[in-house]
């Protein structure tokens, strides 16, 4: 049996800067038992326990295949670590978050479960006050489900599936023939004021809304189902001076084409 008790602060590495790191482990029988490691960079704070064994391996050999049974709890985070990736469906992600996860498997076909919140969420075009849900990671997706968005006074739900290629050895990739899903769905009488702060295209916005949208296929070309409803709106794109007022229209999703009908509204101040 050896007991191990450790600290390191200040070390660069390529992944990350360790401000400081401890651990207390012990090792026995190929196995190594985390009782408290706590790590701190500047993408935030990891605490981890739990177990990593690879009985009868050599040194060299003990993390190719090991096997895990990791609790992770990252009580501050910030997603700007995963621009060194550079994911393609995850370009433009920043924000804070924290989360709780179980890590199992293997570290050549690891499995992750967990929670997550993060306060506030940004990708690409989409900016959210907050964004709570489930975490599932495998060595061939992202999954985060039963997703809870607030923006202002408008809350919608969903589920993200993202193509990821994961294990511990190596550096994710994200495929873009692989799987894409996502579905979003916004309740009956929603207050559309809030996509002046959501998106990126609107100066001003206001009315209600309801909508049911998938969009599924490879990431590199998704198609889109579903539709949307829009009463008594009002907006001014971003970019252009006319305002429009009193809009309605009901919009359907079908692969690439929008259809809409039952449009009527307001153009400028004379209408």
């Amino acid at each position: 049996q050896v007991n191990l008790s450790a600290d390191l602060v200040e070390a660069p590495f390529a992944i990350a800067d360790i401000e400081s790191l401890h651990v207390e482990a012990v090792y026995e029988r190929g196995a190594v038992d985390i009782r408290d490691l706590d790590l701190r960079t500047q993408y935030g704070r990891l605490l981890a326990s739990g177990r990593v064994a690879h009985p009868g391996a050599p040194v060299k050999e003990y993390w190719p295949g090991a096997s895990l049974d990791l609790e992770l709890e990252i009580p501050e985070g910030d997603w700007s670590f995963m621009d060194q990736f550079k994911l393609p469906s995850l370009k433009r992600l920043n924000g804070q978050f924290a989360g709780r996860v179980r890590v199992t498997g293997t570290t050549d076909d690891p499995r992750v479960d967990g929670s997550l919140r993060s306060a506030p969420f940004n990708i690409h075009w989409l900016h959210l006050d907050e964004l709570t849900g489930s975490v599932h990671a495998d060595r061939d997706q992202l999954a985060l489900g039963d997703l809870v968005a607030v923006q202002d006074d408008l809350r919608m739900n969903g589920r993200l599936e993202i193509p990821v290629k994961l294990d511990f050895l190596s550096e994710p990739t994200s495929p873009l023939d692989g799987p894409f899903l996502m579905e979003i769905e916004i309740p009956e009488g929603s207050d559309l004021g809030a996509l002046t702060h959501a998106t990126n295209a609107f100066a001003s916005s206001s009315g209600t809304g309801q909508a049911h949208v998938r969009v599924s296929g490879p990431l590199r070309h998704p198609r889109y189902e579903g539709w949307a409803r829009v009463r008594d709106a009002g907006f001014v794109i971003k970019h252009l001076e006319e305002g429009y007022s009193e809009a309605s229209c009901d919009a359907t999703f079908s692969g690439d084409v929008v259809t809409l009908a039952n449009i009527s509204g307001r153009e400028g101040l004379a209408g």
